[in-house]
């Protein structure tokens, strides 16, 4: 386990936002929580396995510069919910930015949720709420869909606490556009604003993914926005759209058909 100073931090961290042409605007209690996040990571990662990147220096460039990137797209004061959020990337250094938004960190496995509950304790981010669960089992409605009309999605989501209930969520996930879109889409309100954080090897599933953005209740056609103006071989894309209709009731369907079939 490789732990390290809060100066060399700091000069890593100042470093990756000179890689990549980004000014960098932390302020000193930023840098502070940035440095206490990586050595935590790295010392609870030994025990619970929490990520694949196991050293300073991953850990700065890979999860929180990585997480930081997307914080301009997000409205003032919105309710963020962050998908699959593993071991708190994008949540806890989004929180650490952008103190006036609400943000909630969905995982599926109880020791990620708990490690991003204590963590955010331990960095005094009271922004960060955690629930543990399946994306689509969260939404899913259990009236029957053939027997729900369009004009009853609105009352049934406010039957369900998580359904059209976030003002933006956010993915940072390897899993296909397509498939993503049915996993969050159903958790967005009308207006919202759902961000995929992909890898310019995935360009291709910003037109795959139209028809299932489509049939979700979204703008079909994804913005496309690259956070960075240097050519480098790890290059990030960003892709955003909005919802401008309720999700229809038979949407999130079981993972199984998610993945077997993509929308």
């Amino acid at each position: 386990m490789e732990f390290i100073n809060r100066q060399d931090h700091d000069t890593l961290l100042r470093a990756t936002f000179e890689k990549y042409k980004v000014k960098c605007e932390l302020s000193e209690r930023m840098f502070d929580i940035f440095h206490k996040m990586t050595n935590r990571l790295l010392e609870e990662n030994e025990k619970y396995n929490l990520t694949a990147v196991r050293t300073p220096e991953g850990v700065i460039e890979h999860h929180i510069f990585d997480s930081i990137l997307p914080a301009s797209l997000i409205p003032e004061g919105a309710h963020v919910l962050d998908v699959g959020s593993g071991g708190g990337f994008p949540s806890l250094p989004l929180a650490t930015v952008r103190p006036d938004l609400k943000i909630t960190a969905l995982d599926s496995t109880e020791k990620k949720t708990e490690y991003i509950k204590s963590t955010a304790e331990i960095l005094g981010l009271n922004n960060v709420s955690v629930i543990c669960g399946r994306a689509e089992e969260l939404t899913a409605v259990e009236k029957p869909a053939e027997r729900i009309k369009h004009s009853e999605l609105t009352a049934i989501a406010k039957q369900n606490p998580y359904r059209e209930s976030f003002d933006v969520v956010i993915a940072r996930s390897v899993a296909s556009m397509a498939t993503l879109s049915e996993l969050c889409v159903p958790f967005l309100k009308v207006g919202g604003k759902f961000i995929a954080m992909k890898a310019e090897k995935a360009l291709h599933e910003a037109k795959e993914s139209e028809n299932a953005l489509y049939l979700l209740g979204c703008v079909q056609k994804c913005e496309i926005i690259k956070p960075y103006t240097v050519d480098l071989e790890s290059d990030k894309l960003f892709f955003v759209t909005s919802k401008r209709l309720a999700t229809p009731a038979k949407y999130p369907r079981r993972y199984n058909q998610i993945k077997k079939k993509p929308l």
